[in-house]
């Protein structure tokens, strides 16, 4: 645990030997980390006293990443067990193991008002799964290698997402999930219909055929 400032180290925490650390998440008060390990473990630790809070075996293969949620309440890690898990940080708690990618995952994210996660996979994909259900509300679909890292804005309106392939994508997300009642037909919005089609139809299907309107012969 470094001072920027003065750049000074103020902690060193020693870890078991063998058990290399794969990802961290610093706590949004500063007091905690949480660690995840190749030997699948998983590590909560009080900075001040250098020492674990709880730790336990997480998952059945390497741990690649962990989060914290923006209150401080909650943790996720992701494996190469293809499964994500939420955890009680005050208890070390599994509360939700989250299934359905098809592939190791690579990064996770909590989203800012903590009511959804992320989890990026060498699938090729990215999942959005809401905490309280345990259900993937829906999945991001556009990278062509294995995607990982993710990261979301302050407002969680925005993500990006880095692949295997060199790519780096921005996606603009919707929150709104449910769904709604279609809405009545506006006739005020014939005007830009019909204009949005002809923006969006080829010219040779807007231009009349030759053969549809034969010219008169007197």
């Amino acid at each position: 645990y470094w001072d920027l400032e003065a750049k000074k180290c103020i902690t060193t925490i020693h870890i078991p030997l063998g058990s290399s650390i794969n990802s961290m998440a610093l706590s949004p008060d500063e007091r905690s980390l949480l660690t995840g390990h190749h030997n699948k473990m998983m590590v909560f630790w009080d900075i001040a006293r250098g020492q674990p809070v709880w730790q336990i075996t997480a998952h059945d293969q390497i741990i690649n990443c962990v989060a914290i949620s923006p209150d401080g309440r909650l943790g996720l890690s992701g494996s190469v067990d293809q499964r994500v898990k939420l955890w009680n940080l005050a208890t070390g708690e599994c509360l939700t193991v989250f299934s359905g990618h098809q592939n190791g995952i690579d990064s996770v994210r909590f989203t800012p008002d903590s009511r959804f996660a992320l989890s990026c996979s060498r699938d090729h994909t990215i999942k959005v799964w809401e905490l309280n259900s345990g259900q993937c509300v829906f999945t991001l679909l556009g990278h062509a290698n294995p995607v990982s890292a993710i990261d979301l804005s302050a407002d969680g309106r925005y993500l990006f997402s880095a692949g295997w392939g060199g790519e780096l994508k921005l996606w603009e997300l919707d929150w709104e999930l449910e769904e709604n009642e279609p809405a009545d037909w506006d006739a005020g919005a014939a005007p830009l219909l019909d204009h949005f089609l002809r923006l969006h139809t080829p010219y040779n299907k807007l231009a009349p055929s030759p053969s549809a309107n034969p010219p008169l012969v007197a």
